[in-house]
């Protein structure tokens, strides 16, 4: 017994044409070049002018007149298509979906269970012959060819195909049927010969390629589909499912600037999720630099199969959307960069300048997440203040492990706004990046503070963000000290010191 895994690379089935009739299967097998081979219907001997049942092989009928002179059912192979039709009034499916087609003869096996040890009644199948057999698996993905030299009514068929299946480790047989036997019972395999032999040439085979690569037509891995809707300023949309896992939520691949692996191409993967299987990436900010960039989308295989570009794809964008207010916090170098997981592609717009944004303190080297025991918030440390993180999705945009989250008994951190649902950041030219932040208000909960010791801490306590005038460094506060614009220029080059704080004017400027 052959036993093809028809997913496999580069497995697929063949039949014969009608003018390769009249062979041995091995005279067969070698002409069209299979690996494996056996003979197939019912047919005039010695005429070999037709073929009991249905007939197609590699794509070309048989002559009408030359097929079907019993209706009682066919196997049929085509792209992603394999499996037995019982009822052989219905015609075969059209090119592509069915290209080779041989008719069974009696039922023997169906849904997993052996139909004797009557079957059908037909006394070709109660008697004890020589045997040729076709099964299938019940994911209709492993096809079974099965011959032999012993003489079998159909019970000892079912019997000798489960239990081959059984010591290959193979997937149950759910399906099978008898195929002509007696003389006509042959097997051939390419190296080996014909194991099973008779000598006899046949009418109609049916033989199986396994090159080891390329595709695998008649595996029923219908390939994933989709449409790549809109694409703008706010976001990339489509749908995408796979029609084997018709209720799954599938990944489609987002590719910006050419396809996955062209140089300059950036993507993401994102889930298509939402409603009526649609997905929604949000734009990446590093393409929001007023250019145009083609965007195309992959559906990907749920089982590792071809993937589909979605139906409408590419499509080009331009977007030269701002950035939004707020101040600007510098992630101090790539090891920041790098410890906060801060995409480039993602979540850094380059900017062509920083012309009267206002700096604040640097963003954390790195994040530290706490959660008070008893208590559900998570809370991103950022100095003194203690920032909820609004939901896991806010986590997940944020590239926030949250199995790090250290538990306290409780803290004395100030509580300040959330994180915003995703970081933005901002490159300038000259290569600095800084987070987009609001000012850390204390909008909720407030804790009263402990006496300040110094004039540093007299500033934190009176204001809740200390901004540090334009990126430039120059002061835009009318009449502030000489000490106070240095200590704001130290700042704009992320060098603050307490001894510089305390050192500044008795009250900050306003903002």
């Amino acid at each position: 017994m052959i036993i093809a895994n028809l997913c496999a690379p580069g497995v697929n089935v063949r039949a014969t044409k009608y003018a390769e009739r009249q062979a041995t299967p091995q005279q067969w097998g070698q002409a069209v070049g299979v690996a494996a081979a056996i003979n197939a219907d019912f047919f005039d001997f010695p005429g070999w002018t037709l073929v009991n049942g249905r007939a197609r092989g590699g794509g070309e009928d048989w002559p009408a007149n030359k097929q079907y002179f019993e209706s009682r059912s066919y196997w049929s192979f085509g792209l992603f298509n394999a499996g037995l039709v019982e009822n052989a009034a219905l015609p075969p499916p059209a090119l592509p979906w069915s290209t080779e087609v041989v008719g069974g003869h009696n039922v023997l096996i169906r849904n997993g269970q052996s139909l004797g040890p009557a079957f059908d009644g037909d006394a070709v199948i109660t008697s004890a012959h020589r045997r040729t057999a076709i099964g299938m698996s019940k994911d209709k993905r492993t096809l079974f060819l099965y011959a032999s030299n012993s003489i079998l009514t159909g019970t000892g068929i079912v019997a000798d195909m489960r239990a081959m299946q059984a010591e290959a480790g193979a997937p149950a047989i759910d399906t099978a049927t008898n195929m002509d036997g007696g003389g006509s019972s042959q097997l051939y395999v390419a190296g080996l010969g014909q194991v099973v032999t008779s000598g006899r040439q046949v009418n109609n085979h049916l033989g199986v390629f396994a090159t080891g690569s390329g595709p695998s037509y008649n595996c029923n891995n219908l390939p994933p589909r989709g449409t790549l809707g809109a694409v703008g300023c706010d976001g990339v949309f489509g749908t995408a499912d796979d029609p084997n896992v018709p209720m799954a939520d599938i990944d489609v691949y987002v590719s910006f600037n050419g396809g996955p692996f062209d140089p300059g191409a950036s993507g993401q993967f994102v889930k298509a999720s939402l409603a009526q299987h649609a997905f929604a990436m949000t734009a990446p900010l590093s393409q929001l630099d007023g250019q145009p960039h083609p965007v195309r989308a992959w559906a990907m295989d749920s089982e590792g199969g071809a993937n589909t570009e979605l139906m409408g794809s590419p499509k080009t964008f331009t977007c030269a959307r701002p950035p939004p207010a707020g101040v600007l916090r510098h992630v101090t170098g790539p090891p920041s960069l790098s410890a906060w997981r801060f995409s480039l592609f993602m979540d850094v717009q380059p900017v062509p300048d920083l012309a009267g944004r206002k700096l604040a303190v640097p963003w954390p080297e790195a994040p530290e997440l706490i959660q008070v025991e008893g208590k559900p918030e998570v809370y991103v440390v950022d100095g003194e203040w203690r920032r909820h993180v609004p939901d896991p999705e806010a986590a997940a945009r944020w590239h926030l492990d949250l199995s790090k989250v250290v538990r306290v008994a409780s803290t004395a951190l100030r509580l300040g706004p959330p994180l915003a649902a995703r970081p933005y950041l901002v490159r300038e030219p000259g290569g600095g990046v800084y987070v987009v932040d609001g000012p850390r208000e204390e909008a909720v909960e407030p804790r009263p503070l402990a006496a300040p010791s110094t004039a540093e801490e007299t500033v934190l306590a009176t204001r809740s963000e200390p901004e540090m005038g334009p990126v430039s460094g120059g002061c835009s506060a009318a009449g502030a000290p000489p000490l106070l614009f240095v200590c704001w220029a130290l700042f704009a080059r992320g060098r603050i010191t307490r001894r510089c704080a305390s050192r500044g004017a008795a009250s900050p400027p306003s903002r």
